[in-house]
């Protein structure tokens, strides 16, 4: 299945999750999986929540990340990436001066 992110708009999120700030997204959702393109925005934030039922894995392209993985803080730069397995806690703040962006693949 080809996914073509550059050919789909971005839509704003406000406070995912319980964060702070603004996210920008363009994904593709099927029953397994969600496949998203986002953005954080200086400052903005995903809140901390519990993988309760799947995975997420985050490649991080752009920028850098302020990751809390069950409670344990860890910055990330672009290259890098990070794995929540399920019934594990995580969050996510863009903590740099410019957007932030990340690939984030979302086991459902």
């Amino acid at each position: 299945m080809k996914i073509d992110f550059d050919h789909m708009e971005r839509s704003a999120v406000y406070g995912l999750k319980g964060g702070e700030g603004t996210m920008l997204t363009r994904n593709m959702e099927t029953e397994e999986v969600k496949i998203a393109d986002n953005v954080l925005e200086p400052g903005a934030s995903i809140g901390y929540h519990c993988h309760e039922s799947g995975w997420e894995a985050m490649y991080f392209m752009e920028g850098t990340f302020l990751v809390n993985y069950d409670g344990e803080e860890t910055v990330y730069e672009a290259g890098m990436a990070h794995l929540c397995p399920n019934g594990h806690s995580h969050s996510c703040k863009n903590i740099g001066e410019t957007p932030a962006r990340f690939l984030a693949v979302i086991q459902k």
